[in-house]
């Protein structure tokens, strides 16, 4: 196989040679003109764009498991912020700004009138009409199309880069477009900041509002229990209480003494017979009882103040309770205020940190060389894929068709009767050792190959009398092989006894061959070039009927 196509490509390698310095030819020419007429020059700015821990974890959170990568999609974000229409205009603010307040147009070459002519065209045939553009938005879309981000793999490096036929221009509005781009970012830094800012200030004022209400809230719930130290008086309201309740205990024992000797006093008046000693026990019987109602009231005051005791503790309770939802309303706010304090610090420091996250690394300098066209790159590739191009269809056709183009296609159909390919290089020394001069190393490896290919087959061996050469073509195929077959047996051939050689007779074309009688039983050499001959015709040549009424001796490819 690879025989097939390493002679496929001998047979059409004019044809690849043509194909490839075509088109190498035709791509230095256009490389040049574009070269003087219109060369792009590529300016670009490294940007760092350091994401804070904030946006990363975010980003993992909302991701998830997800296949993509935080960075990445951080990094893609900035990519599209900064070919935005506004970073846009404020580039152009700034290229316009730096040029004096007027940026100027320059007169338009040749290939850009083309380049505006063709665009008019394909909106007119698209949409019906061309609407001229604003010059501004001219400056958006050509700013914006000239612009190029890339990432730098493994890092949150930005490469932003600017192509214009003015190398300047282009350094220029690479530097415009960075800066617009940290300007902007930092603007929007400093507007979002405000806004926390302001959000947590008014937060913080609504909760030392609620601080200072609670606090009045707590000064008026003790006003309006009388209460100045909570604890304190829960303190002196338990000692009254059990003051009170010890009193309540001795008044009762007094009362059940009292009334023991009332009983007392009644039995011994019952007993009693003197007069006198009745009446003592009388006059005592009346002081005791006397005495126990004096108790009894001081009984019924002393168990109202244990009551009045109670009652003032379970009014100091409720108190107790109100106020201290009240404190933990207190304590509640103050750490929510804490919080909001801390966090307004903290976003304070991460507004500064974010302030420096997008920066420059390294500023655009002004372009030597241009981007585009590189001639020799262009010509080179441009070669290559032509000769690509026209090899292209030499292998479909070579696939996909019928004809024999190879000696591997003649081999497959006449087996060993296929002798080595011709090349012009064979005839050239042939003519040359014919007209008296020495044969060329081509030529005599090439007589040897064919003279063992006479003798390894069996039924023809060398031809003893004439060898017949004829081919598919003209008569002058048949004259240059029957030039190479004379040399060929006048270099390889056995001798007679005579010293005489076999002879090579010149045919006329096949086509011309009528009758094949005449040739019966001889030798015969068919030359035949590449496509020429299809499987059929080859298949029809090995028939017992084809030729010299048997099969064709030997063939070979003409070059």
């Amino acid at each position: 196989m690879l025989d097939h196509y390493r002679e496929l490509l001998r047979h059409f390698w004019k044809t690849i040679v043509i194909g490839a310095l075509v088109a190498g030819g035709l791509t230095l020419a256009l490389s040049m003109l574009l070269l003087r007429a219109a060369p792009i020059y590529e300016a670009s700015v490294t940007l760092n764009m350091q994401p804070s821990t904030e946006e990363l974890r975010f980003n993992s959170s909302f991701l998830g498991v997800s296949q993509f990568n935080p960075a990445t999609i951080i990094a893609q974000t900035h990519i599209e912020r900064l070919l935005s229409r506004k970073v846009a205009g404020r580039a152009i603010d700034i290229l316009t700004e730096e040029a004096g307040g007027t940026l100027q147009i320059e007169p338009p070459t040749a290939f850009r009138r083309f380049k505006a002519a063709v665009w008019r065209w394909y909106n007119i045939l698209n949409f019906g009409y061309c609407q001229p553009q604003p010059v501004r938005e001219t400056y958006f879309s050509d700013l914006l199309g000239a612009t190029k981000v890339e990432t730098v793999e493994g890092s949150y490096i930005l490469l932003v880069s600017v192509s214009h036929s003015d190398p300047a221009l282009a350094a220029r509005a690479a530097n415009a477009l960075a800066q617009a781009y940290v300007d902007q970012t930092r603007d929007e830094f400093r507007t979002d900041a405000a806004q926390v800012d302001e959000t947590l200030q008014n937060v913080i004022a609504a909760r030392e509002k609620d601080l200072a209400r609670y606090a009045a809230e707590y000064q008026n719930t003790a006003s309006n229990f009388g209460i100045t130290n909570l604890d304190q008086e829960r303190s002196i309201m338990l000692d009254t209480r059990a003051a009170a309740r010890a009193a309540l205990q001795n008044a009762e024992v007094e009362l059940a003494l009292l009334d023991t000797t009332i009983a007392s006093l009644e039995a011994s008046i019952t007993r009693a017979s003197d007069a006198e000693t009745v009446r003592q026990l009388r006059q005592t019987l009346a002081e005791t009882q006397a005495s126990r109602a004096g108790n009894e009231a001081r009984l019924e005051f002393r168990s109202q103040r244990v009551s009045d005791a109670d009652q003032a503790l379970r009014e100091l309770k409720t108190a107790g309770e109100a106020l201290a939802q009240i404190e933990q309303r207190i304590t509640e706010t103050e750490a929510d205020l804490t919080e909001l304090q801390n966090r307004q610090v903290a976003a304070g420091v991460a507004r500064e940190a974010q302030l420096s996250q997008i920066r420059t690394i390294d500023s655009a300098s002004v372009p030597v060389y241009p981007k585009f066209p590189k001639v020799l790159i262009n010509t080179i590739v441009a070669t290559i894929l032509g000769s690509i191009l026209v090899l292209v269809p030499i292998v479909a056709m070579d696939v996909l068709g019928d004809r024999a183009r190879t000696s591997e296609d003649l081999r497959r159909t006449l087996g060993t009767r296929v002798l080595p390919p011709v090349t012009r290089r064979l005839l050239r020394q042939a003519r040359r050792y014919l007209d008296g001069g020495k044969p060329g190393t081509a030529l005599q490896r090439y007589a040897h190959a064919v003279g063992r290919r006479f003798v390894s087959d069996s039924p023809h061996r060398w031809p003893s009398k004439a060898l017949l050469v004829t081919a598919f073509g003209t008569q002058a195929d048949v004259t240059a092989l029957h030039d190479l077959f004379k040399a060929v047996l006048k270099i390889a051939a056995p001798t007679a006894a005579d010293g005489g050689v076999p002879e090579a007779v010149e045919l006329p074309p096949i086509a011309r061959i009528a009758d094949w009688s005449v040739y019966k039983d001889r030798q015969v050499v068919v030359g035949l070039r590449s496509g020429v001959v299809d499987r059929d015709e080859l298949n029809a040549l090995g028939r017992s009927d084809a030729v010299a009424s048997g099969p064709v001796s030997y063939a070979t490819l003409l070059p």
